[in-house]
């Protein structure tokens, strides 16, 4: 880490997850990113090479011969950049991230390798299975404002560490859909201006292809959810002290009550689940579920050192039932894949279905997570 990003982070009480108790941040992974995961593996890497190298002199800003994650995030809000190339982007992010080859970015040299070279090698198979993935889902994505209603259960995260935001949105849009729609207007002119609780209205444009594959989004269902996390983030990004050149890069990682006072003025209240009794557990998920409030749950894994699921992570809580005395939990992946929910020793879900969603006894719930965060 560089002593200019030590100091933002010291100036933005950030800190690496590792080391901050409530700290949140993991995105979700590449393999749970698209309905048909089938897909990766069985694309071609020249159809990515062909859709990339046109645009590979307009995305190296600097003009250093290579592509770093900095250049591939600026071009995020490019709205030139549609269909395959949206998608050719967006499979670079995600490589640029995982794959060795790629640390220290990808020239052009390398790419006529990947182009020429044999597609099953490790690199060439995810860059064509993963240009592939990235298409199909570029098609099933909507980019109406809202279609329908504002469905809770159709968000998906993106690649960026919000889920603590996230699991505050998936539990507002459960529970007033309607006043969660009502925080976005339309302006009619292909932007749209958010009003979060408590804050300044903040203006964005309508989102990208490549936004709408590398951010949240609720897919078919609208593309308000990728409206409100860019929002999200331009109107922290405004406040910062040192604000980041990439928005999103200031509300990777966050708390719990980060989330929740988004879409509260009433703030939020933490509680430690190892400083806090089952009885007052049990007391505070009722009195919020009755009062139809948010609530989600947060894994540090400082605090929980072994545990089935993701850790470093936030979950939303979306309901608990006294009778059974369980807690219902929805990862905001949205979707399932390794360690997105308890699962058997053969990757299956536990409860039989693959989505993210799962129940735990009070009991389970405590041992699982390390807090809980509470609208007021």
């Amino acid at each position: 880490m560089n002593p200019m990003t030590s100091l933002r982070n010291l100036a933005l009480g950030r800190t690496a997850p590792s080391s901050s108790a409530g700290i949140h941040r993991i995105p979700m992974p590449l393999e749970t990113s698209s309905d048909d995961s089938k897909l990766k593996g069985s694309g071609d890497p020249k159809d990515f090479c062909i859709a990339l190298e046109p645009l590979f002199d307009k995305l190296d800003k600097n003009k250093d011969g290579k592509l770093d994650l900095d250049e591939v995030k600026a071009s995020m809000g490019d709205s030139a950049l549609k269909g395959a190339d949206a998608a050719a982007v967006s499979t670079l992010y995600s490589a640029l991230k995982q794959q060795a080859e790629l640390k220290n970015g990808l020239t052009k040299e390398l790419l006529k390798n990947v182009k020429e070279g044999d597609s099953s090698l490790p690199l060439n198979s995810f860059l064509g299975g993963i240009f592939l993935q990235q298409q199909k889902a570029l098609e099933a994505k909507s980019r109406d404002l809202f279609n329908g209603e504002p469905d809770a259960m159709a968000v998906k995260q993106g690649r960026f560490g919000t889920c603590y935001f996230i699991s505050a949105m998936v539990h507002k849009a459960q529970l007033d859909p309607a006043a969660l729609r009502k925080m976005i207007k339309d302006n009619g002119n292909g932007t749209y201006t958010v009003t979060f609780a408590g804050a300044k209205p903040v203006t964005v444009n309508a989102p990208t292809d490549t936004e709408l594959l590398m951010k949240t989004n609720a897919g078919q269902n609208g593309t308000w959810a990728t409206v409100l996390e860019t929002a999200y983030a331009r109107m922290r990004n405004k406040e910062a002290w040192l604000p980041y050149t990439e928005a999103m890069d200031k509300v990777e990682g966050g708390r719990g009550s980060d989330g929740i006072s988004a879409f509260s003025k009433n703030g939020a209240d933490n509680d430690m689940l190892t400083l806090t009794s089952e009885a007052t557990t049990r007391r505070k998920l009722q009195s919020s579920v009755s009062q139809r409030k948010m609530i989600t749950a947060g894994l540090n894994k400082d605090l929980i050192r072994t545990s089935p699921i993701q850790d470093g992570h936030e979950y939303t809580v979306i309901g608990y039932d006294r009778e059974s005395d369980t807690v219902t939990i929805r990862n905001p992946w949205g979707t399932g894949g390794n360690r997105a929910e308890p699962q058997n020793a053969d990757g299956t879900a536990k409860d039989g279905k693959m989505d993210g969603v799962f129940k735990l006894t009070v009991r389970e719930f405590r041992k699982m997570f390390s807090d809980v965060t509470y609208e007021q």
